[in-house]
């Protein structure tokens, strides 16, 4: 069984290209940018993960899988975890996964992860 953090990918960004959420690497986890506080006034948002179950990559490999292997996303952490048992992958897999990242009263964002699925080891781009 292998994992991958998709949350450190997770970057929300402004219309002036200003950082409005990322990922802090010293608390672990996504936090608002000073801007988003005092300009744009917002309140941490609701942030859940999800495969895109209509990419090609995550149908191709799911239709491979072996009926005891695992891939799943954590819905509140954005962690993948794949335990592949049986399956012999020949090609790699890229299984998106979607931030959907909700501002209360003011917008939703949708981030997009891709997560490759090579052999038996997934890895974030």
């Amino acid at each position: 069984e292998v994992t991958c953090e998709t949350m450190p990918l997770v970057r929300v960004i402004d219309t002036a290209d200003d950082v409005i959420l990322s990922y802090d690497a010293t608390t672990k986890a996504l936090a608002l940018s000073k801007k988003a506080t005092d300009s744009y006034k917002v309140a941490k948002p609701d942030v859940k993960y999800a495969f895109d179950t209509t990419a090609q990559g995550y149908i191709d490999l799911t239709s491979q899988m072996s009926k005891e292997s695992v891939l799943k996303c954590d819905e509140t952490t954005g962690k993948v975890t794949w335990k592949n048992e049986g399956s012999t992958l020949v090609d790699d897999h890229i299984v998106p996964v979607i931030a959907t990242v909700t501002f209360e009263n003011l917008s939703v964002v949708k981030c997009i992860i891709n997560v490759t699925i090579a052999k038996d080891k997934p890895t974030q781009k």
